[in-house]
């Protein structure tokens, strides 16, 4: 129901999808400064690539964060899944902050 929520704040025309366009419109919405990373994020959540994101890639995405497979995602699960994405996609050159350099782990 969490997931669905979610889903429904980023289905800007109830389509039942999430084009990248609506994605990167409702995050520089909030913060205009993060147009390379809700960039990133969309291809992250984008489970099977087909470039729109849909109910399942959330769950898929979800199901990817809960590491233990319990069917829930404990608060270590989700800092440590969020911690790893941003690092990850702070080593991509979308480094938005100062937290992801001096949160992730050394190469």
């Amino acid at each position: 129901a969490e997931m669905t929520a979610v889903f429904d704040i980023y289905d800007l025309n109830h389509d039942g999808e999430v084009s990248r366009h609506e994605y990167i419109e409702h995050q520089v919405a909030i913060d205009s400064t993060v147009h390379g990373v809700a960039n990133a994020l969309f291809d992250i959540y984008d489970f099977n690539g087909d470039h729109h994101l849909r109910a399942e890639d959330y769950v898929a995405f979800f199901n990817s964060m809960d590491a233990d497979g319990n069917g829930s995602v404990e608060e270590l699960e989700f800092v440590n899944s969020w911690v790893t994405m941003l690092c990850n996609i702070g080593e991509q050159g979308h480094r938005h902050n100062s937290w992801c350099h001096a949160s992730c782990p050394a190469a």
